[in-house]
């Protein structure tokens, strides 16, 4: 009885873990789709290498403080992890992919290409991770290819170098997530994501100087909501793959972020999906819900690989 009852509250910790994880990611990824309809709008006003120096400004000052309040000095120790340090070089390029991308791709277009991660992201845990692969998220992984090749499909010829940066960023994303579920000893979330915006900040600013141009008033408030947004959905999402039992667990709530997409998308850039976009939005989010699914569903049949 003893024996049972002890079962019984390991299964309800592991799944009080999984659903706080869950609601990190979540929130997580709703604001990165709040920092990535500001910069939509951005890009086509300043420089890229000027908005991702200042943006990680403003998300380097809050983590400061929060890790100088909890930490003190100690708290900047710089992690000696050759998996930090290989996170942090697929960290560098993202801003400069996702910035590009944002400014050749309607949002209705960039967020299905983004939303292969968590299928690729499965697809990489399998091989990196040694994490389970059955047959039918092959499927699903397949399915999720056919719906990226139907959105980009229509406008291929004037935006697939758009395409091309966000897969390019799906590669990066797809790193930095095996990266983070690979280190044995992490640091908090806020230690995890310093080092990252100082680095990023670093790399852009000779850039950003030397092709400076003078924000307004109303750019200066963009730019310093986008690093709040970003250091909102940084800390967000680290949290939650650091803290699930297992990355199919929050790794398809990425698609969350297509209902916020395909609002702001309208609200602020009068964006309509195609009939093609939604087709292959709708595949490529059944793929990623229905791998969540078949994961943590523990009666459902499985065909492992392994």
């Amino acid at each position: 009885m003893i024996e049972k009852n002890q079962i019984t509250s390991k299964e309800k910790n592991v799944k009080d873990h999984d659903s706080f994880a869950i609601f990190m990611v979540c929130g997580g990824y709703f604001f990165y789709t709040v920092m990535e309809t500001i910069l939509k709008y951005l890009v086509t006003e300043l420089p890229i290498a000027q908005i991702t120096t200042t943006m990680n400004a403003v998300s380097l000052a809050l983590l400061f403080g929060l890790i100088w309040k909890k930490y003190g000095f100690k708290g900047f120790k710089f992690p000696r992890s050759k998996l930090y340090i290989l996170y942090l070089l697929f960290f560098i390029p993202a801003p400069f992919l996702d910035m590009k991308s944002l400014e050749i791709l309607p949002l209705t277009e960039y967020y299905p290409i983004i939303f292969m991660t968590p299928l690729l992201l499965v697809f990489a845990s399998f091989f990196i991770l040694k994490e389970p692969l059955e047959l039918m998220k092959i499927v699903m992984i397949l399915i999720g290819l056919l719906g990226v090749f139907i959105v980009i499909q229509g406008n291929f010829t004037e935006q697939w170098l758009g395409a091309l940066y966000a897969m390019l960023l799906v590669m990066c994303l797809v790193g930095e997530a095996l990266c983070l579920r690979k280190m044995k000893h992490r640091p908090s979330a806020i230690k995890i994501a310093f080092y990252p915006s100082l680095i990023v900040m670093l790399v852009y600013m000779p850039f950003a100087v030397s092709g400076f141009q003078p924000p307004t008033h109303f750019q200066w408030g963009l730019l310093i909501a986008c690093g709040v947004a970003v250091f909102l959905g940084r800390i967000g999402v680290i949290i939650g793959y650091t803290y699930a039992t297992k990355t199919d667990i929050v790794a398809s709530y990425n698609y969350t972020q297509i209902i916020w997409g395909i609002l702001f998308g309208y609200l602020v850039f009068e964006h309509i999906p195609s009939a093609s976009t939604l087709i292959g939005a709708t595949l490529i989010i059944y793929a990623g819900l229905y791998t969540t699914l078949f994961t943590i569903r523990k009666k459902r049949q499985v065909w492992p690989l392994q």
